[in-house]
């Protein structure tokens, strides 16, 4: 790399660490020109109209959260709440081992009330119009039981862990990091 390389790398070094992640983000899709791929981690970031999520290939930041999402569900299959954590633990997209089911206040967080059938912003996330969705929260009242969110309206109930199905989607805290070719 010759000189002008280094100093410029240094320069956007020293920019991206005072930024703020949108901003972080901003610099990124700049500076990125590389042809989308399967994976997910080398797609070109591309930001919703409202600018709160980024899309970048199976994932999506949320910039009021500070939280990534897979853009699709786990499994297109529904499990028990044990094996839908399991399955959001084993979660490896975007070079990232941290994923796991949402907590209801994160996953409340990308209702849409706006919308139903589903509830969610289809332009950012991939869902089915209806069924349910796990998440990691404990219903206190009862504790064989476990919090979930409806898709078709968004709103939430308990059910019990082991007596129903419910579909999954996973979570990790911070914003994906974009890979400069």
């Amino acid at each position: 790399m010759n000189s002008l390389s280094y100093d410029l790398r240094a320069v956007i070094e020293t920019h991206v660490r005072k930024a703020s992640p949108q901003q972080v983000l901003a610099i990124a899709a700049a500076l990125y020109d590389q042809a989308p791929d399967d994976s997910g981690a080398g797609a070109a970031p591309s930001t919703a109209a409202n600018s709160r999520f980024t899309v970048q290939g199976d994932m999506v930041y949320d910039a009021q959260t500070n939280l990534t999402w897979t853009r699709k569900l786990v499994s297109a299959e529904t499990s028990n709440h044990a094996d839908a954590m399991k399955a959001a633990a084993a979660v490896r997209l975007g070079g990232f081992t941290d994923w796991r089911a949402p907590t209801i206040q994160e996953r409340l967080s990308i209702v849409d009330y706006e919308r139903s059938e589903p509830a969610i912003d289809t332009s950012v996330f991939e869902s089915p119009s209806s069924g349910w969705e796990w998440t990691s929260t404990p219903y206190k009242p009862s504790p064989g039981d476990a919090w979930l969110v409806g898709f078709n309206n968004g709103h939430s109930g308990a059910a019990h862990r082991d007596g129903y199905d419910g579909f999954v989607r996973a979570v990790r805290p911070g914003q994906f990091l974009v890979t400069l070719g």
